[in-house]
């Protein structure tokens, strides 16, 4: 009856791409349900808690791999796990010294518990000088790697409670799954909570250069929709005035601008005593789409979107290219500007969202403009 009550969560766990919505509050939810369900119908709490252990650490994993970086999260949250299995049994097999918990695991020793946590702590540093890993999850790195070695004695220490040696035998050679995974059911919620807990008190700041065509006025919908979430930095149109100024002072803008400069006095009067400035032309564009926000999306029709999108890139951050000319016209230029941008390729996404695919870039960036 566990298995078939946990069931249930695990399939809205699923990957992003087989599943309608992602609730992963819900899902949360549901694993409490479950681990209830199981305490009611067996009276016996144990196995309720076995739902929440089994269930807890594949769910935090989904939610890592989720995030704009999952790739290199999960490597992080994973690595430093086996890092520190390995550290450990090479140092204390080296060292020996001073049982860690005799009782529990005898052969674990307090040098190999060192040795775990300092090469955890080094791949951590290697992982944020090459990958941009977030400094604060680097810094959390050795206090992870020591959760999860007493994961790994927990696990031993339940393993003794029920008479066995290991916790299954689906593995040769190696016990059951969770002989292999002792360390990470500990670490994957922790882990998983420390790389949500910046977007829980600070703001994503956006910018949507092209803010009034469908692309943009889609854009804005959603960043309207959660206000908690978002600040808008900076808004810019060619010269449609009333829809732009009307969103900068919806949205609390900080800057809206006009391509055409000719349409900049009447933008000015629109905004005039609402606290968001007015621009134009071209430049001022670019100037806007620089601004540093974490998140900008190109919808600026034609070529003339080029220049605009690479000053985001350079500038850092996550860009969004929605239509099909500057990754056709000037590809190459685009991933050179984001190879040599203050981020690193890894930890900048510049997804296409148009219908054509990256692989169509060509090699020739004189169509617009001659950029080099």
């Amino acid at each position: 009856m566990t298995q078939f009550a946990l069931s249930v969560p695990l399939a809205l766990m699923a990957p992003a791409s087989l599943i309608l919505v992602v609730h992963d509050f819900f899902t949360l939810g549901l694993l409490a349900g479950a681990a209830f369900f199981v305490v009611i119908t067996t009276r016996k709490p144990p196995l309720a808690l076995g739902i929440i252990y089994c269930g807890l650490p594949v769910l935090a994993l989904m939610i890592i791999r989720r995030q704009e970086d999952g790739v290199l999260l999960t490597l992080w949250a994973l690595s430093l796990v086996w890092a520190c299995d390995i550290g450990a049994f090479f140092t204390g097999r080296s060292l020996g010294g001073p049982k860690l918990a005799p009782v529990i695991s005898p052969n674990k020793t307090w040098s190999g518990l060192i040795g775990g946590v300092v090469l955890a702590g080094i791949v951590a540093a290697i992982l944020h000088v090459e990958y941009a890993l977030p400094f604060h999850l680097a810094l959390a790195t050795p206090f992870l790697a020591a959760l999860a070695q007493m994961g790994d004695l927990y696990e031993s220490w339940l393993k003794r409670v029920a008479g066995v040696e290991d916790s299954g035998n689906t593995l040769p050679g190696h016990g059951g799954v969770m002989d292999r995974l002792d360390g990470l059911v500990p670490v994957a919620p922790v882990a998983a909570l420390l790389i949500m807990l910046p977007s829980l008190y600070s703001l994503k700041s956006v910018t949507i250069l092209g803010a009034t065509g469908s692309v943009g006025t889609s854009t804005l919908d959603l960043v309207e929709r959660e206000p908690d979430r978002f600040r808008v930095v900076a808004l810019t149109a060619n010269c449609d005035v009333a829809r732009l100024a009307a969103a900068a002072i919806r949205t609390r803008a900080e800057i809206a601008v006009v391509a055409d400069e000719q349409c900049l006095p009447e933008l000015q009067a629109a905004l005039a005593g609402t606290g968001v400035r007015a621009s134009g032309g071209p430049d001022a564009i670019a100037e806007a789409a620089a601004s540093g926000a974490d998140w900008t999306m190109g919808a600026i029709v034609g070529c003339a979107g080029l220049k605009p999108v690479l000053s985001a890139i350079e500038q850092g951050g996550t860009v969004v290219i929605a239509n099909k000319e500057p990754l056709v016209s000037a590809g190459d230029v685009i991933l050179r500007a984001q190879l040599r941008g203050p981020a690193r390729p890894c930890s900048r996404r510049i997804p296409s969202i148009t219908r054509f695919s990256n692989a169509l870039m060509p090699r020739g960036p004189k169509a617009c403009g001659g950029l080099s």
